[in-house]
């Protein structure tokens, strides 16, 4: 979904998979944004890839560079940036509220919402 809506807007992207074995290094700094996308994985695993990936947040974030994080991804950014992050005490599964923050209203990406139902 988020392929179609960037190629339906003209903005080229590029993919790095950076948790296959293979994986080629990735630099960041060429790039006007970051997107981290979701994963089986837990942001608290040991992995090589999650581990980049927080350097790629806290490098993009010194720099003004903007970062989206899709499920994991926003898990990684929360993160990165020093916050903890664990298991719920319950499960959040199905449609919610989302209510934002003053700044998140603010922010360009979610300019005019204030309240949401998305999916958990």
């Amino acid at each position: 979904m988020l392929e179609t809506v960037l190629r339906d807007r003209g903005i080229g992207f590029d993919y790095a998979d950076l948790y296959e074995a293979d994986a080629q290094a990735v630099e960041p700094e060429p790039y006007d944004a970051l997107v981290f996308m979701g994963g089986p994985m837990s942001v608290n695993d040991d992995l090589a890839h999650l581990k980049r990936e927080e350097e790629y947040i806290r490098a993009a974030v010194a720099n003004g560079v903007p970062v989206l994080g899709i499920c994991l991804g926003s898990q990684l950014i929360a993160k990165a940036l020093g916050a903890g992050v664990r298991r719920n005490g319950s499960k959040e599964i199905g449609w919610f509220a989302l209510r934002f923050t003053d700044a998140g209203c603010a922010d360009p990406l979610f300019d005019g919402l204030e309240e949401e139902i998305v999916f958990h």
